[in-house]
C-alpha cells in the first residue's frame, strides 16, 4: 500500500493549492453524530514559538508534562491518513462536521539530537470535528489488523471488543468498509504534551512538522517517514483539549495569544496542499515557501475528483 502501489495515479491536485478550495462535495451515508454535542471542546492555533512560550509559562503551575516512558522522553508522532479514491474526507473539511480516518504511531528518543525509535503502539481513529467540537473513536491496533481493516477483512476477537468497549464499533467499520481506503498522506513531528491534574485538559504542542507521501502502512518501522518532506510548517501548532466549561486559568492564559482559534486548521488539509505544489508542474510559480520537492520529480496523486 505505498504510495507507488496504489494504482493508476489521478490528476494533479489543482484544486487544493488554493486554501480553502475543496473537491466537491458527495453526499454518502453515513453514521454521524449531530453537530452539536460531539462531546469534547478542541481549540487549534498556528503560532510563532515565542507565543506559544509565553502561552505556556502562563499555564506553567496548572498543567504538568505527560511522559510516556522517563528513558525516552522526546516524543513524535506519526500519521498516515487514509481517504477514498476522490477524497471524501478531505472534502468534509468544508463541511459542517469535518471527518478524517487515520493510523497514529508514536515514536520517542533519549534526547532531541537522538535517532527515534517506533514505539510500537499504533492506533486506528475516526475523528469528527465540529466548530471547535470534536468526538475521536480511538482503537489500539497491530500491523495484521491495519490490513484487514483495509481490505474489509474481519478484525480479531481483541479488535472487536476494543471497538466495543469504545462505543464505535459501528461507526469505525462502516466509515472503514463503506468504500476501499488507501494511504494518502503521512505526517511526522515532534509533540510536548501537557495535563492538568484532574485529566481534564489536555494541552500539545507540536514542532517540526512535516508532510511526506503516504508510507506503506504496517510495512515502514524506521521511525521517521523515508524521502524529503513535500512541504513543512514553520510555526507550532498548539492544541487544547477540555470537557465542560473552561476554567477561568485557562481563558486568561489563552486571551495572550491575541488571536481566535483557527476553526478549519488541519493537518491533513494543509499536507495535500503541500502534495498537490510538488505535482504541479515545474512552469507552474510554487505557492509556498517552505516546500522542500519543488524541483524533484513526483506523480500525481490518488485522489481523481480533485483533478483540475
Amino acid at each position: 500500500m505505498s504510495s507507488s502501489s496504489q494504482g493508476d495515479n489521478g490528476p494533479v491536485l489543482r484544486s487544493v493549492l488554493a486554501a480553502g478550495e475543496l473537491p466537491p462535495r458527495r453526499e454518502v451515508p453515513t453514521t454521524r453524530q449531530p453537530v452539536v454535542g460531539l462531546g469534547e471542546y478542541e481549540l487549534k492555533y498556528s503560532l510563532a514559538e515565542p507565543v506559544v512560550s509565553a502561552f505556556l509559562d502562563a499555564v506553567a503551575g496548572r498543567l504538568h508534562a505527560q511522559v510516556y516512558d522517563v528513558s525516552h522522553p522526546v516524543a513524535y508522532a506519526r500519521t498516515t491518513y487514509l481517504d477514498t479514491d476522490d477524497c471524501v474526507y478531505l472534502g468534509s473539511s468544508g463541511e459542517p462536521i469535518s471527518r478524517r480516518v487515520r493510523i497514529r504511531q508514536y515514536a520517542a528518543a533519549v534526547d532531541a539530537a537522538a535517532p527515534p525509535q517506533l514505539t510500537g503502539q499504533s492506533f486506528v481513529e475516526y475523528k469528527q470535528s465540529s466548530a471547535g467540537q470534536r468526538r475521536k473513536i480511538r482503537l489500539p491496533i497491530d500491523d495484521d489488523e491495519v490490513s484487514a481493516l483495509l481490505s474489509g477483512g474481519t478484525l480479531s476477537v481483541a479488535g472487536r471488543r476494543a471497538l466495543a468497549e469504545e462505543g464505535g464499533l459501528e461507526a469505525l467499520r462502516s466509515e472503514l468498509t463503506r468504500q476501499p481506503l488507501t494511504p494518502q498522506l503521512t505526517t511526522w513531528y515532534q509533540r510536548r504534551s501537557l495535563l492538568d491534574e484532574p485529566a481534564q485538559i489536555r494541552v500539545t504542542v507540536d514542532t517540526e512538522i512535516g508532510f511526506y507521501r503516504p508510507i506503506e502502512v504496517g510495512g515502514h518501522k524506521q521511525a521517521r517517514p523515508l524521502g524529503p518532506a513535500l512541504g513543512r510548517m514553520s510555526d507550532c501548532m498548539l492544541e487544547i483539549k477540555y470537557r465542560g466549561r473552561a476554567p477561568r486559568w485557562l481563558t486568561d492564559a489563552l486571551s495572550i495569544l491575541g488571536e481566535p482559534p483557527e476553526k478549519r486548521l488541519s493537518k491533513y488539509l494543509m499536507g495535500m496542499q503541500a502534495i498537490g505544489r510538488a505535482a504541479a508542474p515545474e512552469d507552474e510559480p510554487a505557492t509556498a515557501a517552505t516546500t522542500e520537492a519543488e524541483s524533484a520529480s513526483a506523480t500525481p496523486h490518488r485522489c481523481r475528483s480533485v483533478g483540475g
